[in-house]
């Protein structure tokens, strides 16, 4: 009969935990529901670069028709411009270090009258380091990685080259997450628990003596 206790209590435990484990969400702003580039670290070199607009607008600087990304909310960022130029958009994150997984949603699309790709870029960088592009595609993409980061400071940056203009690089959805912990009902269900079997084991004592 204790054995079985013990198993239900601890099954019953094991439950709980399995269902409520939260990942941690480290970027801020990452959906740009804002309206805004709140939490974001712009850096523009040349006329236009980065900014907020609606899902599917008309991007601010040339117009130029943007569709629509299913599940982007109200608001993407994109960059815009008619002058070449080298646009940034990134975060700088402290983090404990371990795994984690970094996703987003993304498109670029080359305006140029060449069509050429030489020297005209859209590429995403962790710390210095390209780990996803050049993003070619007109249309949206979804990108997800899984990162072994050390303990310090860390960079995600979505960086577009320009070199003959008229580009625009899109993000949206962007995500840092690492392994879930316990939420804390879940700590008091599981303490609950074990108090539970610890007091069945002591009246079941007290009836035997």
């Amino acid at each position: 009969m204790k054995r079985q206790i013990i198993a239900l209590v601890a099954t019953a435990a094991a439950c709980a935990l399995a269902g409520s484990v939260s990942a941690t969400e480290f970027i801020t702003n990452g959906n740009f529901e804002t309206g805004n580039l709140t939490g974001w670290t712009s850096a523009n070199i040349g006329q236009g670069g980065w900014a907020v607009m609606g899902n599917g607008d008309n991007t601010p600087i040339t117009g130029t028709s943007t569709p629509t990304l299913s599940g982007g909310g109200d608001f993407i960022a994109t960059t815009d411009q008619r002058s070449p130029g080298v646009f940034d958009l990134s975060q700088t994150l402290l983090l404990a270090g371990g795994a984690y997984v970094f996703s987003f949603d993304a498109r670029g699309n080359n305006e140029s009258s060449s069509g050429a790709f030489v020297d005209q870029e859209y590429i995403v960088k962790v710390d210095g380091l390209t780990i996803a592009g050049p993003i070619i595609d007109p249309n949206w993409n979804h990108f997800s990685f899984n990162l072994d980061l050390g303990a310090g400071l860390h960079t995600l940056a979505f960086h577009e080259d320009a070199e003959e203009s008229l580009y625009q690089a899109g993000v949206d959805n962007v995500s840092l997450t690492s392994g879930g912990v316990p939420e804390p009902a879940t700590w008091a269900l599981m303490i609950g628990g074990f108090g539970l079997v610890g007091a069945t084991l002591r009246r079941r004592k007290t009836l035997t003596v």
